[in-house]
């Protein structure tokens, strides 16, 4: 467990998510695009750090890695790159099913 501190860290985490989300509804017009570009890099900087943690136990693992650490360690970032490339309504929807694959691999 991650304990008090960890749980608040990774609560705060999510509070870029809370607000870009918010932004893309309340702010001016003007701004709409930028905030929700706002919302993709942080969205594929948070599926690849998940993708990242995997890399980090294969590491840890000794020699050899198991195999499908060292995957779904490069995978969320395979993933994550393109919805920076895309439109920010399809990248939006390319990220959250990647959260979701991710969380289901967790």
């Amino acid at each position: 467990m991650p304990g008090a501190l960890g749980r608040a860290l990774g609560l705060a985490g999510l509070l870029p998510f809370v607000a870009g989300a918010l932004g893309v509804w309340l702010v001016d017009a003007a701004w709409r695009p930028w905030v929700a570009q706002a919302l993709v890099a942080y969205g594929a900087l948070i599926v690849s750090f998940l993708g990242g943690i995997h890399w980090g136990l294969a590491a840890r693992a000794g020699t050899p890695p198991p195999p499908a650490l060292l995957v779904w360690g490069v995978l969320p970032s395979l993933i994550a790159w393109p919805a920076l490339l895309m439109p920010a309504p399809a990248a939006l929807v390319l990220l959250a099913a990647a959260l979701l694959l991710c969380l289901v691999v967790d």
